[in-house]
C-alpha cells in the first residue's frame, strides 16, 4: 500500500491544485461545495495521473499538468454526474410508474 501511494500519491494533490484554481475563479462556492470539488478532484486527478502513466507512459511533468486541469474539469464532471443521476432517477420512477 505504501508502494501504491508512494508511486501515485502526488497525483493525489495534483487534482485539488486545479480545484483550487477553479475555487480562486469562482467567486461565491460554499465551503462544502468546495470541499466536495476537492474530493472529486481528487479522484479525477488519480484517475489522468494512472493512465497517462501507465497507458501513454507520458513523463511526470506532463502527468501532472493533465491531473491538474482534469481538477479543474472536476465542477463540469461533477455537475454531468448530477444530471445522469437525476436522468437515471426519473428513467427509473416513469420504469416503475413511480410519481
Amino acid at each position: 500500500m505504501y508502494d501504491l501511494f508512494k508511486k501515485y500519491g502526488w497525483f493525489l494533490l495534483a487534482g485539488p491544485i486545479g480545484a483550487i484554481i477553479t475555487r480562486l475563479r469562482t467567486k461565491n462556492m460554499k465551503r462544502s461545495a468546495f470541499f466536495v470539488l476537492l474530493i472529486v478532484a481528487s479522484f479525477v486527478g488519480f484517475c489522468v495521473g494512472v493512465l497517462m502513466t501507465n497507458f501513454f507512459n507520458f513523463p511526470e511533468e506532463v502527468v501532472f499538468i493533465f491531473c491538474s486541469i482534469g481538477g479543474m474539469l472536476a465542477t463540469e464532471i461533477l455537475d454531468e454526474l448530477k444530471e445522469s443521476v437525476e436522468y437515471f432517477s426519473e428513467w427509473v420512477r416513469k420504469i416503475l410508474n413511480l410519481k
